[in-house]
Order: structure tokens, then sequence, then C-alpha cells
């Protein structure tokens, strides 16, 4: 088991990139589902060769 000043470091280090990379992930889920409610959920042949 790795103990001490330095373990515990990098625990807090790994426990706040969890954090910012939780954060980064509900950022892009909300930007693609803002980008998919953007679009028609139909769109005509013609268009759809465009």
């Amino acid at each position: 088991m790795w103990t001490g000043p330095t373990a515990r470091r990098f625990a807090e280090d790994l426990g706040a990139r969890r954090v910012r990379l939780r954060q980064a992930a509900r950022a892009l889920a909300g930007a693609l589902e803002d980008e998919l409610r953007s679009v028609p959920a139909k769109v005509s042949p013609s268009a759809a060769r465009h």
C-alpha cells in the first residue's frame, strides 16, 4: 500500500482530474444535444442528397 504525503497528493490530483473530466463530458454531451435539437428531425429526400 502506498501511503504518505506523496500518495495523498497523487490521490487528490487524481480526484480533481476526475471532476474536470466529468465536467468536460457533461459540457460535451450538452453541446451535442443542443446541436441535435437545432437540426430538423426529418428532411426531404432532395435535402438529404445535398
